[in-house]
């Protein structure tokens, strides 16, 4: 027993003179081998994390609500077929008075009062116009005479708002480039009234 427990502590120590005279390179070269294996790892974790997140990211894009396209605006703006022949009628009632409407999408048959912006052909003068309807009933236009910058503002069930652009000193005709005033309409007790100031004729007629 004695030779055998002599034996073990020859073999131990013989070992530890081992990992002594072991070089410095080789226990750094082990330790660095450690510190890439736990990079490794960690980056390995990070990655599945990022991975996750995404897919919950592409789960809530999945489940917001479509943006609606244009053929699906123009869709739900679509007059019906009573809607088309009033508009129709009232823009015969511009046609007449000799102007054309800008554009037909002012014409709003949802409101009780309606309006369009006319742009004069033939012998009619210079300027813009707006004409006011009840349905297909005309009932007033803004002005007694034209207006050089003229354009619709909000559209509400009884009243309308227009933008008038006033004319600066030297600003040609067709291109009033002064101040903008916004003038609001409104169908009250069976009439057209106008509910703020609408801009003079210096201001707001094309000069000649």
């Amino acid at each position: 027993m004695n030779f055998a427990r002599r034996g073990a502590t020859i073999r131990a120590v013989k070992h530890r003179e081992k990992v002594m005279q072991r070089s410095p390179w080789v226990t750094w070269t082990r330790r660095l081998f450690g510190l890439l294996a736990t990079a490794a790892f960690l980056a390995a974790g990070a990655l599945s994390t990022s991975m996750v997140l995404d897919m919950g990211q592409d789960e809530a894009v999945s489940a917001a609500p479509p943006v609606p396209t244009v053929k699906q605006l123009e869709a739900a703006r679509k007059l019906t077929r009573a809607q088309r022949a009033q508009r129709a009628r009232a823009v015969g009632v511009m046609r007449r008075a000799g102007y054309s409407p800008l554009s037909l999408a002012d014409y709003r048959p949802a409101n009780q009062l309606r309006v369009m912006i006319g742009a004069p052909f033939g012998t009619s003068p210079p300027g813009f116009r707006a004409f006011f309807f009840l349905g297909d009933k005309a009932v007033g236009q803004d002005a007694t005479q034209p207006s050089g910058g003229l354009e619709v503002g909000a559209l509400h069930d009884r009243s309308a708002t227009l933008v008038y652009t006033t004319y600066d000193d030297g600003d040609r005709a067709c291109c009033p480039r002064g101040r903008k005033v916004r003038v609001r309409f409104a169908w009250n007790d069976g009439a057209l009234t106008p509910l703020d100031d609408v801009p003079p004729d210096a201001e707001r007629v094309p000069p000649t």
